[in-house]
């Protein structure tokens, strides 16, 4: 699991309690005031597995992702984020945000165990994307959401 928080008071806490319930694999991550990994510059990471804990960094720079200005990737109202994240997965976004989500589902790959390490999950974050498998994956998550907001 990744759990992001908005600074590295909050992190360290979560790390605290996220080895207190012997996780097999979590990360918590701030970066410049956004809970979840940047390339504004180093996310600050707690890699916690069961009762142990490592601190580190995860600098884009070091995964090919040049570092980019908050103001230039963030979106705006939830809609216009929606918006984004659609056009990302369409293949219609190839800047900066594409490369925060890229990153993003590299560090997941790698906490699900699907991978080695975060590099080894940049390539298969871009096929997800390119290949629309992604896309696929969140009008499916869409799909079934419908469907249990109409059982409520």
């Amino acid at each position: 699991q990744i759990v992001g928080v908005p600074n590295l008071d909050i992190a360290e806490k979560m790390a605290e309690v996220g080895k207190k319930l012997g996780f097999v694999h979590l990360l918590i991550v701030t970066s410049d005031g956004m809970d979840e990994i940047g390339i504004s510059g180093k996310t600050d990471v707690f890699e916690i597995h069961g009762t142990s804990t490592k601190r580190s960094e995860i600098n884009p720079e070091e995964y090919g992702f040049k570092k980019t200005p908050r103001q230039q990737i963030s979106g705006g109202s939830p809609e216009e984020s929606a918006e984004i994240i659609k056009d990302i997965l369409r293949g219609v976004e190839k800047g900066a945000r594409r490369n925060v989500v890229v990153l993003n589902s590299a560090v997941a790959l790698y906490v699900a165990g699907v991978v080695k390490n975060i590099k080894e999950g940049i390539a298969p974050a871009e096929e997800s994307i390119d290949s629309g498998k992604a896309l696929k994956v969140l009008e499916n998550l869409k799909e079934e959401s419908k469907k249990y907001a109409k059982k409520t």
